[in-house]
């Protein structure tokens, strides 16, 4: 599965399938050294935990996604990281407010 095609099972609801392929795609793109790909496989990661219930997968997820951003200097990943941290923490906000309720 590559980027797309994972885009497009996170539009359809394959929430699990999205998840499992992207965490093959995050270690091959450790593997390899290509940071730009664990970025976006890692968001990727992050939206499919989000809508699953994991939240601290999705909170560590999307850490790791923004602590390689910072160090790419490529402003438009950076900006990718830091939504899908501050997605992550929504996510972790609203499962704590059910919890209260």
């Amino acid at each position: 599965m590559n980027l797309e095609d994972a885009e497009r099972a996170l539009i359809s609801g394959q929430y699990a399938e999205l998840l499992k392929e992207s965490l093959v795609g995050i270690s091959s793109a450790e593997l390899e050294t290509r940071e730009r790909d664990y970025i976006r496989w890692s968001v990727l990661a992050v939206h499919a935990c989000r809508f699953m219930g994991r939240t601290n997968e999705a909170l560590q997820h999307a850490y790791n996604a923004l602590e390689k951003a910072k160090v790419t200097k490529d402003a438009v990943l950076l900006c990718e990281a830091h939504l899908a941290q501050a997605r992550a923490f929504k996510t972790a906000r609203d499962y704590d407010e059910a919890i209260r309720e």
